[in-house]
C-alpha cells in the first residue's frame, strides 16, 4: 500500500514537468524601440496571402512599427494534428510579448503558422493585467483570447535565454 501511494505521489509530482516540457517558448528575436502594428493587426482578415508575400504561411509575422517598447518573438514548435493531414505535422506556435522598460507586459500576441482559417480566429490577444517577465512565466498567466471570446487553453512556460544571454 506504502509503495502504491509513493508511485502515485511520484506521478503527480512529475505531471506538470512532463506537460510543459514540450511546451517551451523559446526567444527567437528580440526587437528594441518598436511596437506592434496594430493597423494590420486590426485588419488582419483583409490581408491578401501569403503575408508577407513570400511567406510559406498564411501569415508569416505580425508588423511592428517604430515605438518605444521591446517586441519579444517567442517560438514553440512541436508535432500536432491539424485538420488537413491525416498525420502529425511540425506545428509552430508564435508569441509576440510587447515589454516596457520595467519588464511589463503590456500586450501579447499568439498564432499558429499552420492556421488554415479566418486569421483572426487563431489570433489570440492577452487579456490579463499586471504581467511582468519572470523566468519560467506560465503561457496562461498571459490569458490569451481570440476575437471570440475563447481562451487560447494551451499549456506554456516562456523561456528567457536568447543567444547564450538572458532576455529577462
Amino acid at each position: 500500500m506504502k509503495s502504491k501511494l509513493l508511485v502515485i505521489i511520484a506521478f503527480l509530482i512529475a505531471l506538470p514537468i512532463v506537460s510543459y516540457s514540450n511546451n517551451i517558448y523559446h526567444v527567437v528575436g528580440v526587437s528594441n524601440n518598436a511596437d506592434f502594428d496594430y493597423e494590420m493587426i486590426n485588419k488582419i482578415d483583409s490581408y491578401k496571402v501569403p503575408y508577407p508575400k513570400d511567406s510559406h504561411f498564411q501569415i508569416g509575422d505580425l508588423k511592428t512599427k517604430k515605438g518605444k517598447f521591446k517586441i519579444i518573438k517567442l517560438i514553440n514548435a512541436y508535432y500536432g494534428v491539424v485538420s488537413y493531414s491525416k498525420n502529425k505535422i511540425l506545428i509552430h506556435d508564435i508569441l509576440l510579448l510587447k515589454v516596457d522598460k520595467k519588464s511589463k507586459v503590456l500586450d501579447a500576441y499568439h498564432y499558429t503558422l499552420e492556421w488554415s482559417d479566418s486569421p483572426s480566429i487563431r489570433l489570440f490577444k492577452m487579456k490579463a493585467k499586471n504581467v511582468y517577465l519572470r523566468k519560467e512565466l506560465k503561457l496562461k498567466d498571459l490569458k490569451l483570447v481570440n476575437n471570440n471570446g475563447n481562451e487560447l487553453g494551451k499549456l506554456g512556460i516562456i523561456d528567457n535565454v536568447y543567444n547564450s544571454k538572458k532576455v529577462f
